[in-house]
């Protein structure tokens, strides 16, 4: 550190005030010059915060945040500015706080992660607002917020807080401030098709940087090409974007211009320069990943804001690949497609199972809170909850702990394949679909109808089953034969890994109709087991297993009026007013019998059941140190709040009377060690939240987050019947443990659901077998 100190700091530096190195700090932050502040910034923190000196170690800690920024590595400075929020508090500094908290903003809304940052930005503004405007970076905080409220679709409010930012720029004679300003509002005139003013924007904003801040000129002909670009004059702005990325810094990632850019080339028909400049953002993006945070909602967000990147290149491949009968570009195009998605779930697979154990005391009194949330909270209140904990998560888990995510590849995949295998995956887009089908020594694509054309047909199919209509065989027999009809190595493939995209999470894949035998429908399932992947997710080591035997969760008290809540109270806590409960639900009467089926594979000593007011999360963690093989809930699946919540399981009522949950938070933080199958026998348990680039989010993805290999879930609200199926389901299992995979489950439950058609009557029909469905690993 001492060597890049300046010479009169380093001779002196026994006695030079702790301040003065802290304006050289700022002066170097001035210059961009990130390395440097890195070399010497944080020892200075570190010395500053030994002294008790919180308000000068927060303002180190800011700047070794924006150095971070500046090179990129979003994790390491979501922890500074995590840390420079925790300092400025305990000093009292609300200006440092609020100055904290627009670093936080930039670094979510930079991940694309804009829930986040709007809450961080509102809270910001509102710490700023009860202080000196002179003391505070108002201008900056105002622009910053005008950008986000603009990514979350509130125009007008954004056009306030831009107002505001010029307006305070031309008070304090601030030119390169108001260059800023005046970029972002041209952003939002060139989305609202506004394009003659945002150039007039735009070009006073360039014309100020020439003069006063000629180091962010890249901004300039970053937006100046994508006007160019709304304008139809793709060689203008062709020749913008290559001044930008000629640019010694570019605040936003350089990936962003090479997809602008090739989004011009294929407008010029150069396809072969679009197809190189988007493999360059893909790397890009690679080595981006890097440097993400361990958090998994901004690892999601940071999915969503790179999966146009992927849909081009996917998309474009493909094409060509049909255009030309290049192999190779049929190979990029199926990894491109499969690459982002879930890279968040891929990268946390191979997380070590005690990175929860590096988590503080305040991450677990925050997950109690956000339970308690989610049964009365609002979604503002939910949304600050889990950034709290994202924030947490991300500065607990240090450097050498975090996953490198790896894109999959071709042979990789192969190597997990069995010789009967048909791996399918698919991509929805807007315009258009595709599709590959993969074995072991063939790689195809095919063209596939639209996002909203498959939406349409897959809604009908579900509502057709529901409604136990003759038409639901004729929509089914349409659909398989516009997803599979035209596959030929169908035919000799046993099992079928379907890996869905969109709309097409919500389809029965196994209730498809394959053709007629006379009058009666031949049902996709009774040639093929069907298994369902997020991804090409494929574990870094597979786990030996130490794990044998069943535990069953269910039959849980769920309302006040079950007589086993109020004879399992102490005399003088029925005497109390009771709670109130907004969870209260019907006892499930046959989640008993269920769970006593499923357990009669297992010796004795193998099975154990929590029923009752034994169902509790306490119980379930205790349950797990004896390493069971499967895990089974028989309990209620419920939604709370809104649909951007994941569905959470009901565990019923605490003897306290309140309801307890077991949410998507606690599933990979809690559950540990994990079983290798569970089975989520309630209502609708494998829907959930579609994002873009992740795919579904929800209890099916929390349970493979916290490294089950399968996971059986539910599309729709299914009969309470005892669970005959799930008999034959874990006799195949037991059968093959401990050697089962997701396969294996795959296989049992079609042994099970054909058990279902061959015994006719009401359960023959598919939506009593087709709502469930296998997910796992490859």
């Amino acid at each position: 550190m001492l060597a890049s100190l300046p010479a009169h700091i380093r001779e002196r530096r026994a006695d030079v005030p702790l301040d003065e190195r802290v304006t050289w700090i700022g002066e170097l932050a001035r210059k961009n010059e990130w390395r440097r502040i890195l070399e010497a910034a944080p020892a200075m923190a570190e010395v500053a915060e030994r002294k008790g000196d919180f308000r000068t170690a927060s303002g180190l800690n800011y700047y070794v945040s924006q150095a971070h920024i500046g090179l990129f590595d979003c994790g390491k400075a979501l922890s500074a500015a995590t840390k420079t929020r925790s300092l400025a508090l305990q000093a009292k500094a609300w200006g440092a706080v609020s100055v904290a908290n627009y670093a936080l903003a930039h670094i979510y809304g930079q991940l694309g992660n804009y829930r986040d940052a709007e809450q961080t930005g509102r809270e910001m503004l509102a710490q700023a607002a009860r202080l000196d405007p002179k003391r505070t970076r108002k201008l900056e905080m105002h622009s910053l917020m005008g950008a986000i409220l603009r990514q979350t679709g509130k125009v007008e409010e954004s056009k306030q807080q831009y107002r505001f930012a010029i307006d305070e720029a031309d008070a304090r004679a601030d030119l390169p401030s108001k260059a800023d300003a005046l970029e972002q509002v041209s952003i939002g005139m060139m989305k609202d098709g506004d394009l003659a003013t945002a150039e007039a924007y735009l070009i006073e904003s360039y014309r100020i940087r020439r003069i006063h801040s000629p180091s962010y000129l890249g901004h300039s002909f970053r937006y100046l090409g994508r006007l160019r670009q709304l304008q139809g004059r793709p060689r203008e702005a062709l020749r913008f974007f290559d001044m930008a990325l000629a640019s010694p810094t570019i605040a936003l990632f350089p990936f962003q211009v090479h997809y602008l850019k090739a989004q011009t080339q294929i407008l010029l028909n150069d396809w072969p320069s679009a197809l190189g400049g988007l493999r360059v953002a893909v790397g890009q993006i690679r080595d981006l990943r890097m440097h993400l945070p361990f958090g998994d909602q901004l690892r999601i967000s940071s999915e969503a804001s790179v999966q146009d990147v992927f849909s081009l290149l996917s998309d474009m491949t493909a094409e060509k690949a049909i255009e030309g009968r290049s192999q190779q570009l049929v190979e990029e195009s199926f990894i491109a497609a499969l690459e982002n998605r879930a890279a968040s779930l891929r990268a946390r697979s191979g997380a070590r199972e005690s990175w929860s154990k590096k988590l503080p005391e305040e991450y677990w009194r925050t997950l109690d809170r956000l339970r308690t949330m989610q049964l009365r909270g609002s979604a503002d209140e939910l949304q600050k909850l889990r950034r709290r904990l994202t924030e947490m998560e991300a500065s607990a888990i240090q450097e050498g702990d975090r996953i490198i995510d790896s894109a999959p590849s071709l042979p990789a995949i192969r190597r997990t394949m069995l010789p009967r295998e048909l791996l399918i995956a698919f991509h929805v887009g807007e315009k258009r679909g595709w599709r590959w089908t993969l074995t072991q020594t063939t790689l195809e694509v095919r063209l596939m109808p639209d996002r909203a054309t498959l939406a349409a047909q897959v809604d009908l199919f579900n509502k057709r089953i529901a409604e136990g209509s003759q038409e639901a065989s004729i929509v089914g027999n349409a659909l398989f034969r516009s997803l599979l009809g035209d596959i030929p190595q169908l035919d000799d493939s046993h099992l079928i890994t379907v890996i869905p995209d969109d709309t097409l999470f919500e389809l029965p894949f196994s209730a498809l109709v394959t053709h007629w035998e006379g009058e009666r429908a031949v049902y996709l399932i009774e040639n093929h087991a069907v298994r369902l992947a997020p991804t090409a997710i494929i574990p870094s080591k597979r786990r030996e297993s130490r794990s044998r035997g069943f535990l069953g969760v269910g039959d849980p008290v769920a309302n006040r009026a079950d007589p086993r809540w109020r004879a399992a109270l102490p005399w003088w806590r029925r005497l109390l007013p009771l709670p109130p409960n907004p969870l209260e639900s019907p006892r499930l009467v046959g989640s008993n019998a269920e769970l006593e089926r499923c357990r009669r594979y297992w010796l004795n000593d193998e099975a154990m059941l929590l029923v009752g007011i034994d169902v509790s999360r306490e119980r379930i963690v205790d349950a797990l140190q004896r390493h069971p093989f499967a895990l089974h809930f028989a309990t209620h699946v419920v939604r709370l709040n809104s649909d951007r919540e994941p569905p959470v399981i009901f565990l019923g009522l605490s003897q306290k009377g309140t309801p307890e949950i077991l949410n998507d938070v606690d599933i990979p933080a809690s559950m540990q060690p994990v079983p290798r199958f569970v089975t989520l026998s309630g209502c609708g348990s494998g829907r959930g939240t579609l994002a873009p680039g992740t795919g579904l989010l929800g209890l099916t993805r929390a349970w493979l987050l916290t490294g089950a290999e399968g996971v059986l879930a539910t599309l729709w609200s299914v009969v309470d019947d005892s669970g005959g199926m799930f008999e034959e389901y874990y006799r195949v299992l037991r059968q093959e443990m401990p050697a089962a995979d997701s396969r294996t489950a795959a296989e049992a439950l079609r042994k099970a659901q054909l058990g279902a058609i061959g015994r006719g009557g009401a359960g023959a029909h598919p939506y009593a077998w087709g709502a469930y469905f296998v997910i796992g690993v490859l």
